[in-house]
């Protein structure tokens, strides 16, 4: 029998931050809440406004001490394919939140870097042909390599507001 890998399923987060990670989702990302089955431990299911119906986020709620779960651990990173790249850089803007951005050497790929709640690294990939070329601009001064992407937990405060635990 051959093996064959169809695409990325879903991805799971353990988080002390259930409230602020949903803002960030669906505020910033654009994200919508999904159905999930009623599990014995809480959490949430969210997915990508398309046409798609798969939650390709779940995120498991935790009362453990948040210490150990901050950043990416043995994920470096997870990249998720968009569209409206200078509309997300003047929503990520808008809510006051550090991105680095830059063109992808010999590709047409625009990509904009930027922490969850958790201090997982979002890095978000834009076709550079699909993008309307006059809406984007490129800062040379706000790349990966330029002082750096820190991130700040006290910023996503301003999402706890209206979601869920649950």
């Amino acid at each position: 029998m051959t093996i064959s890998i169809s695409g990325l399923a879903h991805i799971a987060v353990k988080t002390a931050r259930p409230v602020e990670t949903a803002g960030f989702y669906r505020d910033v990302l654009g994200f919508e809440d999904a159905p999930r089955p009623p599990f014995k431990f809480p959490g949430f299911w969210m997915r990508p406004r398309t046409s798609s119906q798969e939650a390709i986020f779940h995120f498991i709620s935790i009362d453990e001490d948040p210490n150990g779960l901050n950043g990416t651990g043995a994920v470096d990173h997870i990249a998720l394919g968009a569209a409206g790249f200078q509309t997300m850089k003047e929503r990520l803007s808008h809510f006051g939140l550090a991105f680095r951005e830059r063109a992808v050497p010999d590709m047409a790929l625009w990509q904009i870097f930027v922490y969850d709640p958790n201090g997982i690294l979002i890095e978000l990939n834009f076709h550079a042909g699909l993008e309307a070329e006059s809406e984007a601009v490129l800062d040379p001064d706000n790349g990966p390599g330029k002082g750096g992407l820190t991130f700040d937990p006290s910023v996503y405060d301003q999402f706890s507001g209206g979601s869920r635990k649950d």
